[in-house]
């Protein structure tokens, strides 16, 4: 359980930090990832 949070946790911060055309690539808004960003690293 401690592996799939620590997997959250960076996944989340990743997706953060990456800019705005790679979002788009991905088809992802940047609204999106704030709202994924900011849930609790223990919530899938």
């Amino acid at each position: 359980m401690l592996t799939r949070w620590r997997i959250n946790y960076k996944g989340r911060k990743e997706l953060a930090s990456l800019p705005d055309f790679m979002l788009k690539d991905l088809g992802i808004s940047r609204s999106q990832v704030e709202q994924e960003y900011s849930k609790p690293f223990w919530k899938n």
